[in-house]
C-alpha cells in the first residue's frame, strides 16, 4: 500500500515538477536576459548623455555663428578663445573658415592651427552639426572628433563654417555602470569604424572580426580575448555611434549556479513531500493496518477479539476495528451454537447407532430361533450365515456408538472382536478344530465404508468356515489388516483344501458379495485358491 501511494503521489507531482522546472529554466533565461538588458541600459544612458553634450555644443556654435562673420579677425579670435575657455575640458579648438576652407579666426594661436576640420565646409542642407573621423589630440591618450556647422548663404550655398574639436575623453561619462553594478566597457565608433575606448578597455575587449555594421543594434559573441560579451550599440549623431559591452561569462556562471540551486530546491521539495507522504502513510494507514492485522491473527473463538483502545488511528480504522469486534462477537456466538448443534448431532448419532445395534441383535436372535426350529439343514446353514452377518453389523454399530470420533471407527479393536466372534462360531461349528489368527494394525476408517469392510470380512471368514475344512479337517483362518501408505491391505487366508474346480463362477453368491464389498471400499478383490483360499483387497483409508 505504501508503494502504491508513493507511485500515485509521484505521478501527481509530475506536473508540479514540470511547472517548477519550467519556471527554473525561465528564471535562468531571465538572468541571462537581465545581463543583456544591462548592456542596453548602459548604452541608452550613455547615448542620451552624449546627445545632450553634442546638442549643447551645437547650440553654442550656432549662437556664435550669428556674430562671428561680421567681426574683424582679431575680435573673432578673441570671441572664439573666450568660448573655448568656457569649456576647456570639452573643446580642444574652435574656428571659423570661409567657403574655400580658408581659416578666418580660431581659438588656438596661429602656430597651432591647421588641425582636423579646417577644410571646406561639408554640404548640409539643414545646417546641422556634422561630425568627422576621430583624430589624435595634443594630450597623450586623448582623442578628438571634429564637428562642423555650415553657414549657408541666401542662395543656400555654404558661405562659411564654424567648427570645433571636441575632446572625447572629457565629454563622455566613463563612470556609468550597468544596473546592479558589474564590469562593463564602452567605445565611441566614428563613420570609418574606428573605435575610441571610454573605459579601461583594450584592443582585446573589442569584438572579433570587422566593426559592426550601422544597422546592428545588439548582439552576443566572443571578444578578441576569448570571453563572451553582450554588445549594445546606439547612435549618438550621424557618423558617431556608442557601443557598450557587458561580460556574459560571469553572468552565465551565476545563472547556472542559480539554476542548479533552484533544481536542488525542487528536488528537496519533492523529497520532503515524499517523506511527508511516507510518514503520513506509515502513521495513518500502514501502522494501524498492521496492528489491526495482528489483532485479527490473534483472534480465535476461545480468545475473544479485543478492540484497540486509546489509539490515534483515523476514524475509518476505528470503524473497521469496531466492525471486526462486532463480527467476531457474532462468530463466537455462532461457534457456540455450532458446538451445541454438533454435540446434539453426536448424541443423536450415538443413540441411533445404539438403537440400530439393539434392533440388529433382536433380528439376530430371531434368526437364531428360526434356524433352531427349521428341520432342513440347508435352511439352518443359510439362516446361520445371515445371523452372522447381522451380528457383525450389530457389533459394528456398537463400536460406532462408542467411538471417540464421530464418523470414524478404530479398526484394530473392532476387527479383533469381529474375528473372535466369527472364530467362536467356527469353533463351535468344527468342535474347536478351526483356529482364528488375527493381525491388525491400529488405524481408522470412515463409518460410510466400515459396513462394507465388516460384511467383506464376515463373508470371507464364513466361506472359509463352510468350505475350507470339510469332514472335520482342522486348520487356521488368518485375518491380516495392515497399512500401506495411504491405503490398507486386507488379507483373509486359510490353509484348507482351496477352491474346487469351477468354484469361481459368475453365479457364486459368496464371491460376488466379496467383490461387491471390495468395490464399495474403493478397491478390488484378488481371490486365489492354491494351497488354501486367499482373499486380498487393497483400499484407501481416506476417501473424498
Amino acid at each position: 500500500m505504501r508503494g502504491r501511494l508513493l507511485i500515485l503521489v509521484g505521478a501527481a507531482m509530475i506536473p508540479v515538477i514540470g511547472i517548477a522546472g519550467g519556471q527554473a529554466w525561465h528564471d535562468h533565461a531571465q538572468d541571462l536576459a537581465t545581463a543583456r538588458r544591462a548592456a542596453q541600459a548602459v548604452q541608452e544612458q550613455a547615448v542620451a548623455y552624449h546627445r545632450a553634450e553634442f546638442d549643447l555644443i551645437e547650440e553654442m556654435l550656432l549662437s556664435l555663428a550669428t556674430e562671428l562673420p561680421r567681426l574683424p579677425p582679431e575680435a573673432c579670435d578673441a570671441t572664439l578663445r573666450a568660448a573655448q575657455a568656457l569649456f576647456p575640458r570639452r573643446l580642444a579648438d574652435v574656428w571659423l573658415v570661409d567657403r574655400d576652407g580658408q581659416l578666418r579666426c580660431g581659438a588656438l594661436p596661429a602656430a597651432q592651427r591647421g588641425g582636423p576640420g579646417y577644410g571646406p565646409p561639408p554640404p548640409h542642407p539643414q545646417g546641422r552639426l556634422t561630425l568627422g573621423g576621430f583624430a589624435a589630440a595634443a594630450a597623450p591618450g586623448d582623442a578628438v572628433v571634429p564637428a562642423v556647422i555650415p553657414l549657408p548663404a541666401e542662395d543656400g550655398t555654404p558661405r562659411a563654417a564654424i567648427g570645433a574639436a571636441i575632446r572625447l575623453a572629457n565629454a563622455v561619462p566613463v563612470e556609468t555602470a550597468p544596473p546592479g553594478g558589474g564590469r562593463h566597457h564602452a567605445w565611441l565608433i566614428d563613420r570609418d569604424g574606428a573605435a575610441v575606448a571610454l573605459t579601461a578597455a583594450g584592443e582585446a575587449d573589442l569584438p572579433r572580426g570587422a566593426p559592426p555594421r550601422d544597422d546592428v543594434r545588439s548582439f552576443e559573441g566572443a571578444a578578441r580575448s576569448g570571453g563572451t560579451q553582450a554588445w549594445s550599440i546606439g547612435t549618438v549623431r550621424p557618423g558617431l555611434r556608442l557601443m557598450v559591452a557587458v561580460p556574459m561569462d560571469e553572468a552565465r556562471s551565476a545563472a547556472r549556479a542559480a539554476l542548479r540551486w533552484r533544481l536542488v530546491e525542487i528536488a528537496g521539495f519533492v523529497l520532503a513531500c515524499l517523506g511527508a507522504v511516507v510518514l503520513g502513510v506509515e502513521l495513518s494507514v500502514a501502522r494501524p493496518l498492521r496492528r489491526l492485522a495482528d489483532q485479527v491473527r490473534g483472534w480465535s473463538p476461545s480468545a475473544p477479539y479485543a478492540a484497540i483502545q486509546d489509539s490515534h488511528d483515523p476514524r475509518e480504522m476505528k470503524d473497521l476495528d469496531n466492525a471486526l469486534l462486532a463480527a467476531s462477537g457474532a462468530l463466537a456466538q455462532r461457534e457456540v451454537a455450532l458446538q451445541a448443534a454438533l454435540k446434539q448431532r453426536d448424541l443423536a448419532i450415538e443413540e441411533m447407532n445404539h438403537r440400530v445395534h439393539n434392533n440388529l441383535q433382536i433380528v439376530a436372535s430371531l434368526l437364531s430361533m428360526q434356524a433352531e426350529n427349521s428341520p432342513q439343514a440347508e435352511v439352518k446353514a443359510e439362516l446361520a450365515l445371515t445371523r452372522s452377518r447381522v451380528r457383525a453389523l450389530a457389533t459394528l454399530y456398537r463400536h460406532l456408538s462408542r467411538a471417540s470420533r464421530q464418523g470414524r471407527i478404530r479398526l484394530r479393536p473392532f476387527i479383533a472382536e469381529l474375528c473372535q466372534q466369527l472364530g467362536e462360531h467356527a469353533g463351535v461349528a468344527r468342535n474347536g478344530q478351526v483356529r482364528m489368527a488375527v493381525e491388525v494394525e491400529d488405524m481408522e476408517l470412515d463409518a460410510d465404508h466400515a459396513d462394507s469392510l465388516t460384511l467383506l470380512v464376515t463373508e470371507a471368514v464364513s466361506n472359509a468356515v463352510q468350505h475350507a475344512f470339510p469332514k472335520g479337517r482342522p486348520g487356521t483362518i488368518t485375518v491380516t489388516l495392515r497399512s500401506d501408505g495411504e491405503n490398507a491391505v486386507l488379507i483373509v487366508a486359510d490353509d484348507g483344501i482351496g477352491m474346487p474346480q469351477g468354484a469361481d463362477r459368475a453365479d457364486a453368491l459368496g464371491l460376488n458379495l466379496i467383490r461387491g464389498f471390495a468395490s464399495h471400499l474403493g478397491g478390488a478383490a484378488a481371490i486365489s485358491g492354491d494351497d488354501g483360499t486367499r482373499v486380498s483387497v487393497t483400499f484407501p483409508l481416506r476417501r473424498d
